[in-house]
């Protein structure tokens, strides 16, 4: 009987894993990542299906080439009540164009990230982010650009939520309308 728990749990745990790895092994266009990343705007995580999150995730793009990107990936500590910003370099896949690894600047790639889903203007998109080693449980992220979340989750894509909410696992918000001034306070002046 003490076994049962445990059973259950493998057995969720594996049937999880099955439906993911067969999910992301169908036919899917390929979304030209290089595109959604070229921006200027900050890029927030707005939902994650992954089992820790991280508040007030932003990405800040500094250099883009055909081969590389460069940015700051930064997010909230709230147990510190800190930012903490790290340098990351993403390396483009040389054969598909909705696909990236990432890892901090002059290390080890840490994360494959592959652009699952992108709206028709690029505001906003779904990422699936399978860490490093490969192996590890893959988790989705909902990423949007600034300027499309500046008015709260009005401003969002509503194709994007929806495809969001039908990827499976119940998401995690990652970001709150306080998000702006916690990791851009000198453009508040409130």
């Amino acid at each position: 009987m003490k076994f049962i728990p445990s059973i259950i749990f493998t057995l969720f745990m594996t049937v999880k894993q099955s439906l993911l790895v067969s999910f992301s092994y169908q036919e899917f266009d390929d979304y030209d990542i290089k595109k959604f990343l070229n921006t200027t705007e900050p890029i927030w995580t707005f939902n994650t299906t992954a089992y820790r999150r991280r508040l007030c995730r932003v990405d800040v793009m500094h250099n883009i080439t055909e081969e590389l990107i460069i940015f700051n990936r930064s997010y909230f500590r709230t147990r510190r009540n800190i930012t903490s910003t790290k340098v990351v370099r993403g390396k483009f896949s040389d054969e598909f164009e909705d696909e990236l690894t990432t890892g901090p600047k002059g290390s080890v790639v840490v994360a494959q990230e592959q652009l699952f889903y992108v709206n028709e203007a690029y505001t906003c998109g779904i990422f699936m982010v399978i860490p490093e080693p490969y192996g590890n449980y893959p988790h989705y992220e909902l990423r949007v650009k600034n300027a499309s979340i500046m008015n709260g989750r009005e401003g969002i894509d509503p194709n994007c939520t929806i495809e969001f909410d039908g990827i499976g696992p119940q998401g995690q918000l990652a970001y709150k309308p306080d998000c702006q001034k916690i990791m851009f306070p000198r453009l508040h002046f409130s």
